[in-house]
C-alpha cells in the first residue's frame, strides 16, 4: 500500500455484481466501482490502489464470507447491523447524510449505505481522535495514529508511546516498534506481538517498582548503620535488636534483588522472542504460523489460551490429541481452527476440525510457543486428508446404495 493513501471507510456488497465505495474519514466518497464476477483478490488490488482500509462495513447481519476474507487479508475492522439494513432505511441514510445526489448504481448505493451506517458507529471514536492529536501536538502522526487507534483496542496514551518511542532508535523501547510495524503493515502475528508488549510493559513497571524499592531500602541502611554504631557503646541488648533489624532488611534487599535479575532474564527471553518472531513475519506470504497447546483439556487450554492469544482461524499443533475436553471443542468449532499432531486423531475431532498429520521434522523452525511451516506444504497435506475423508464417504454412500 502506498503511504500517502487516504484512510478509508469500505462499503462492500459481493455478489454476482460486486460492488464497492470508498469513504474518507472525512466522509467523503474517494471512489466506488461496480461489476460482475470481480474476484476477491481483484477488488483488494482496485481499492488498495485508492486508499487504505481501515473499516470495511456491510448491510447484512450476517457477515458474508467475502467480507471476512477481505478482512483478514487487509487487517480492516468489519461493522455489521444487528439486522440487515432495507432498502426504505438505507435511501434515508443517503438522504440524511447528504448523499442524495449520488449517482452510482444500485449496488454502489447498497456500498455507500453501509459504508456510512460503519462511519456512524465509529463517529464518537473520531471525534475523541480528532482532540487528542491537537492536544497532544501529533498532526505529523495523525495517519497511523488515526489507523491503529480505529483498529486496536488500546489506550490512546499508548498509541502516542508505540508512535514516539518507536522512532527514537532507543533500544529499550524496539518492542514498541514492532508493534507499531505489525499493525500497520497487518502482519498475521500482530496480536501475538500485543500480547508480547503488554508482558514486558508490565515487567518494566515492576522491574522500575523493585528498583525503586531497593533504593529506599538502602536509604534506610545508611542511617541505620549509623545509629547502631552509637548504641553500640551504650547497650548490646539494644545493639542486638538492631542487628536483628538490619539483618531483616538486609534479607528483603536480597530478596528484591533476585526479584529484579528474575524480571530482568524474563524481559530478555521475551524480547529474543520477539525478535525471532519479527524474523519470521518477514517471511509471512511464505511460512504459517503455528500455535503449540499440549491437549484440548480445559485445565491446558485456558493456560495456553492466556499465553498465544487463539483466535479464529488459527493452526493449531496438539500434542496429545486424545485428551479433549466438549466444553472446549464447543468453544472452538465454527472457528475455521485448523488441527495439526504427529499423533492420530479420534473420530470427533475429525468430524468438527479440518485436520492434518505431520511430524515436527517438517517444520520450518521452532520457538517455545510456535512453529513454522511451509504455507503451501502445509494447504497441500490439509486438502490431501480432505480429499482423503470425502473419498471414504462417497465409497460408504455408494455401498449404502448397492446395499439398498
Amino acid at each position: 500500500m502506498k503511504n500517502n493513501l487516504p484512510l478509508a471507510i469500505v462499503g462492500l456488497d459481493p455478489g454476482t455484481t460486486t460492488a464497492y465505495v470508498l469513504l474518507g474519514l472525512n466522509k467523503e466518497v474517494v471512489h466506488s466501482f461496480s461489476g460482475k464476477e470481480l474476484g476477491l483478490n481483484k477488488v483488494i488490488s482496485q481499492i488498495i490502489d485508492n486508499s487504505r482500509p481501515v473499516i470495511v462495513g456491510t448491510d447484512k447481519a450476517k457477515v458474508p464470507s467475502f467480507v471476512e476474507e477481505f478482512s483478514r487479508k487487509t487487517g480492516a475492522i468489519v461493522v455489521s447491523p444487528t439486522q440487515d439494513l432495507g432498502r426504505e432505511e438505507k435511501r434515508l441514510m443517503l438522504l440524511e447524510m447528504g448523499f442524495n445526489s449520488f449517482n452510482g448504481d444500485e449496488h454502489e448505493k447498497d456500498c455507500l449505505a453501509a459504508a456510512l451506517y460503519a462511519y456512524r458507529r465509529i463517529a464518537t471514536k473520531l471525534e475523541k481522535i480528532e482532540v487528542f492529536i491537537k492536544e497532544n501536538n501529533l498532526e505529523v502522526k495523525r495517519r497511523e495514529f488515526s489507523e491503529i487507534a480505529l483498529k486496536e483496542n488500546l489506550s490512546f496514551q499508548t498509541i502516542k508511546e508505540m508512535l514516539t518511542k518507536g522512532d527514537r532508535g532507543d533500544k529499550n523501547e524496539e518492542s514498541f516498534k514492532i508493534v507499531k510495524e505489525a499493525i500497520l503493515n497487518n502482519k498475521f502475528t500482530q496480536k501475538d506481538h500485543l500480547v508480547l508488549l503488554k508482558k514486558i510493559s508490565n515487567l518494566h513497571s515492576e522491574n522500575y517498582c523493585l528498583t525503586s524499592k531497593i533504593k529506599e531500602l538502602e536509604k534506610q541502611l545508611k542511617p541505620l548503620y549509623k545509629n547502631n554504631e552509637r548504641l553500640a557503646k551504650k547497650s548490646q541488648n539494644f545493639n542486638q535488636k538492631v542487628d536483628s533489624l538490619f539483618l531483616f532488611k538486609e534479607q528483603r534487599l536480597k530478596q528484591r534483588t533476585l526479584e529484579v535479575e528474575q524480571k530482568t532474564e524474563e524481559i530478555a527471553k521475551l524480547k529474543e522472542e520477539i525478535l525471532k518472531l519479527n524474523k519470521q513475519i518477514s517471511q509471512n506470504n511464505k511460512l504459517s504460523l503455528i500455535k503449540k497447546i499440549d491437549n484440548l483439556g480445559t485445565t491446558e487450554f485456558e493456560k495456553s489460551d492466556k499465553s498465544l492469544g487463539i483466535n479464529a482461524g488459527d493452526v493449531l499443533w496438539i500434542n496429545n490429541p486424545d485428551i479433549h475436553s466438549p466444553l472446549i471443542l464447543g468453544c472452538l468449532k465454527g472457528r475455521s481452527i485448523r488441527l495439526i499432531s504427529e499423533r492420530k486423531f479420534p473420530t470427533i475431532l475429525k468430524n468438527s476440525f479440518q485436520t492434518a498429520n505431520l511430524v515436527k521434522a517438517e517444520m520450518v523452525d521452532e520457538s517455545k510457543l510456535y512453529y513454522w511451516a511451509d504455507s503451501v506444504k502445509l494447504e497441500d497435506k490439509f486438502k490431501l486428508e480432505n480429499d482423503i475423508v470425502e473419498k471414504v464417504v462417497e465409497n460408504y454412500k455408494k455401498e449404502r446404495e448397492r446395499m439398498y
